[in-house]
């Protein structure tokens, strides 16, 4: 135990008032702040006498606007440390002003200011006596809930911690006063039966400050505002993840039923209003976030988890259709959460119970048939994930299943045929799929014939949709190709007898483009390209499935190439139709353009499942051609021109990363942190220099964090055939989240581009390149920064993954590395480096690193001469902490052997830039020493 002396309590007072002294030097200031603070902490609770001394001097030092920010921070962190051990030596007067001077700086201009305020608000509400009222919670509430739009993440913790402590206090029991209780406490407490009466009166008379429903209201109160920013809206599911943490595993177990429903109905629901996609996308990837990875995984015991799908189960599946007159149906958001949920414990759980089994084995069924297909696609995944726990359930399901979309097929075929037959029959198809591609996983328990069974009504589904009228001959195309889709992951074994079959069907559905198709005009409408469009990629998603899990036993050299010319004759329709001069096919919002781009997605796809053979020779140079226009054209931003200008004029634009309309004028969706696409790399394994960044923070926290900048949002009804993949035990098989299709053909062009570039010859290889470069320069961006921000991100993506792609071929790395592809390869690296988004700084990096390694020792020394350079004149710190980066990846790619002549160089130039006052310089500088010191 610390003791104290009277020369201690003398130095104390010493330095308190040092630190007051407005007139002492900044350094000063600082030291005599940190020792007091640290003093405090060590033996506070000895020295109470100093308290309010120590709280006069700091708010008086705060309240000083001269003094620098970090002289005020330190003011606050020492009366902080004072607080937690000393508070209740602090007399009433200095606590009021303490708290006074302490809120009004939760709105102070800087954040580590904030954030001390903050804090110390936490300290000083750590007891249930220190909330008395509702209205006191909601000023703090609101208080911090202001502050979100401009705070950083540190900011945001404290306030969120602020938020949870003061909330949690309310549902702590607290007396309530009543003439009960005045009475009994008149009354003789002698007597034993006398004693035990107020005991039992007052346990009757308590209660908390607020329900559990009342409290959490607090926060999305400021949630459903109609002026909340998307970071604000983020930010406040911070304050959820802080309050949970801190009301506990036992408070979220039994008050499960009221999060779930005040999620719902007072986030998931209202968001119905908004007739943006991505903020209904957001909404669900926030509230799944909260359910699955804080509650469901750290939260629930096994009682509780079977408990949640059994409330989940009562409160929402089992409501949907309303059949009684007085339901209300759930909101098809409400019903793909819970359904989410629900999968997530699924899987978790490992084996259902046979409660859980009961409570979903038909509303999981029921929903196949809902109109809406996320909801739909949502109960298919949650029934492959039932079916896969429990597989004794799988053949009557199946049966189930292929018996109502039996039914549905013969409403096809006789008139009137309503819309929603045709979308119960796309649910049924899709909740086959999904079963279907889990029997290679339970073999045992679903028979040959039946496969065959089914096979054999996609087939007739499809010689009789020439018919019927186009509405109903689109859906039974659909529906056959979604089988056929499925079937396919059976494997060669089922698909070999099948397969000459498959090959006629797909040469009927992919002809070859005619005349008609090719003309300027064709005269067509809507519904007519709509239905022609649909057809072609419903025909592809049943060839990607073949390729992916029929690959390489059955596809021949002969197979590959009947399925590139098929491919190819697809590519040419969907180039055909672009040309077309309709309106609707150049707004990125119209539905023709969204089925455009499943189309070509598909078509990429399938190129890219079918690989570099002698079957694709002939076509790499047109589908290179293809796909460098698609991610890197100025003209390939498919949105208005004149709003982008108008952006771009008044200064609205500030990166692509905050764009909330869920395009980002055509950015992919890659990864921002670890540089990875849908979740993996070439090798399918994260960064893990990358991912070292934010070890000491909160995953869950880190996932919330990362959507404010998230202009993407992935969804499982974005690509049905995620439906299809097959089950593991690894992070793959949780809920798929696929990438709107416009954004999806992006990623898809940029994955088939790093495969094609590598295998062109040198010359190719730079003219491609060279023409990236110029489409980065374009003058035609020059009003249309979105774009061209797009366009920079795309390309410098692209060359990473070709890199990456690379070095598992000599010959590539032999024509990468060559003279004439590098210096292409590194003029629009450099400017990467160089730039002020640390995204493209990071990939540019990661994309010299690698080429230098492909290169030789001349072109090695030239980017060192380069990057030395920047640092010396390059006066700009992002530029600087671009350079610090490249050198860290090129010692760590190139190896410490082949790059020991540059290392002093190195280790000179980054210990410099580890002293540069820039924060940004000095974390990037220490980053990449320490890459240099594991490779060296």
């Amino acid at each position: 135990m610390p003791t104290t002396t009277p020369a201690t309590d003398d130095l104390r007072i010493d330095e308190v008032q040092k630190a007051g002294d407005i007139k002492a030097s900044e350094g000063v200031k600082v030291a005599c702040l940190w020792c007091i603070g640290e003093i405090m902490a060590a033996s506070g609770s000895q020295i109470l006498s100093l308290v309010t001394d120590i709280s006069n001097a700091t708010v008086r030092l705060v309240k000083t606007s001269s003094l620098p920010v970090l002289v005020r921070y330190h003011a606050f962190l020492s009366l902080q440390k004072s607080l937690k051990t000393a508070g209740r030596g602090l007399t009433e007067a200095a606590l009021k002003d303490v708290l006074k001077q302490t809120r009004y700086y939760m709105t102070d201009k800087a954040l580590p200011i904030q954030r001390a305020a903050a804090q110390i608000l936490t300290i000083l509400h750590s007891e249930k006596e220190s909330i008395k009222t509702v209205a006191e919670v909601e000023s703090l509430v609101t208080l911090c809930a202001k502050g979100l739009e401009h705070a950083d993440q540190p900011t945001r913790r404290s306030f969120s911690l602020l938020v949870a402590q003061v909330l949690s206090l309310t549902q702590v029991e607290r007396p309530v006063v009543s003439t009960e209780k005045k009475a009994s406490a008149k009354k003789d407490a002698g007597a034993d039966d006398e004693a035990d009466g107020p005991v039992s009166t007052l346990a009757e008379t308590t209660k908390p400050l607020m329900t559990a429903a009342e409290m959490l209201a607090q926060i999305s109160a400021h949630f459903n505002k109609p002026g909340a920013s998307r970071k604000t809206r983020v930010g406040l599911f911070d304050f959820y993840v802080s309050l949970l943490m801190v009301l506990g595993p036992s408070w979220v177990e039994t008050n499960y039923g009221v999060i779930v429903k005040h999620l719902i109905t007072e986030i998931v629901v209202p968001v119905r209003q908004s007739t943006n996609t991505h903020d209904t996308s957001l909404v669900r990837k926030l509230v799944g976030m909260l359910l699955r990875d804080l509650i469901g995984v750290r939260m629930l015991s096994e009682q509780g988890q079977i408990a949640a799908i059994k409330e989940l189960s009562e409160g929402y599946l089992k409501k949907w259709p309303a059949l009684l007159p007085g339901q209300v149906a759930p909101h098809h958001n409400a019903l793909v959460v819970a359904l989410k949920e629900v999968a997530g414990l699924l899987q978790q759980l490992g084996n259902a119970p046979p409660p859980v089994q009961d409570a979903l084995a038909e509303p999981l069924v029921h929903l196949l048939s809902h109109p809406n297909q996320g909801a739909q696609v949502a109960a298919a995944w949650c029934l492959r994930c039932f079916c896969f726990s429990t597989p004794l359930r799988l053949p009557k399901t199946v049966l189930s299943v292929v018996e109502l979309l039996q039914r549905d097929i013969t409403s096809l075929g006789t008139p009137p045929v309503t819309p929603e037959v045709g979308k119960r029959a796309l649910g049924h198809a899709n909740g086959l799929a999904a079963l279907f591609a889990i029997i290679p996983d339970r073999p045992l328990y679903v028979s040959y014939d039946l496969s065959a069974k089914v096979f054999d009504m996609a087939i007739q589904l499809l010689k009789r949709a020439g018919e019927h009228d186009v509405a109903v001959a689109q859906v039974e195309v659909e529906v056959a190709w979604a089988l056929i889709s499925s079937l396919m992951a059976l494997g060669p074994n089922f698909v070999r007898s099948h397969l000459p079959q498959l090959l006629v069907l797909w040469r009927n559905a992919l002809p070859k483009p005619t005349s008609k198709d090719t003309s300027h005009a064709t005269g067509r409408s809507v519904a007519e390209w709509t239905f022609l469009l649909r057809v072609r990629e419903a025909a592809l998603q049943a060839v990607l499935s073949f390729l992916r899990h029929n690959s390489p036993a059955l596809v021949t050299l002969d197979v590959a190439r009947r399925l590139a010319s098929l491919l190819s004759n697809a590519l040419a329709f969907a180039n055909a139709f672009v040309g077309q001069p309709t309106e609707e096919i150049h707004d990125a919002t119209s539905n023709l353009a969204t089925r455009e781009a499943m189309l070509r997605r598909r078509v990429y796809q399938c190129f890219a499942a079918l690989g570099l053979s002698s079957a694709t020779e002939v076509m790499q140079t047109t589908l290179l051609q293809s796909v460098v226009s698609l991610f890197a054209s100025p003209d390939g931003y498919s949105g208005s021109s004149m709003q982008a200008a108008i952006a771009s004029s008044t200064g609205n634009f500030s990166s692509v990363w905050a764009m909330t309309v869920g395009y980002a004028y055509g950015v992919t969706s890659t990864d921002r942190y670890s540089l990875k696409v849908f979740g993996k790399d070439e090798k399918g394994e994260g960064n893990p220099e990358e991912s070292g960044e934010r070890l000491n923070r909160d995953s869950v926290e880190n996932a919330i964090d990362d959507l404010i900048l998230a202009p993407i949002i992935g969804s499982c009804e974005h690509d049905t055939l995620a439906l299809c993949r097959p089950q593991s035990v690894s992070e793959e098989s949780a809920w798929p989240e696929p990438p709107p299709p416009m954004t999806g053909v992006v990623d898809a062009a940029i994955i088939l581009f790093s495969m094609l570039l590598p295998a062109q010859d040198a010359t190719s290889a730079a003219r491609t390149i060279n023409q990236i470069a110029q489409s980065i320069k374009s003058p035609k961006l020059e009003r249309n920064l979105g774009r061209k921000a797009a366009i920079q991100i795309n390309a410098t993506t692209a060359l990473l993954f070709t890199l990456r792609h690379a070095a598992q071929s000599r010959q590539a790395r032999d024509v990468l590395g060559g003279g004439q592809v590098a210096e292409a390869l590194v003029g629009v690296l450099k400017d990467a480096i160089l730039d002020g988004d640390v995204f493209l700084r990071k990939a540019g990096s990661e994309a010299i690193g690698r080429l230098a390694n492909f290169s030789g020792t001349t072109f090695l020394s030239t980017q060192t001469k380069f990057l030395v350079d920047q640092v010396v004149s390059n006066r700009d710190p992002q530029a600087r902490a671009g350079c610090a980066l490249a050198f860290g990846a090129i010692y760590s790619q190139v190896g410490g052997l082949a790059a020991g002549p540059l290392l002093k160089t190195t280790v000179n130039v980054l210990m410099s830039l580890g002293n540069d006052p820039h924060p940004v310089v000095h974390f990037h500088a220490l980053s990449a020493l320490s890459q240099v010191a594991t490779s060296a």
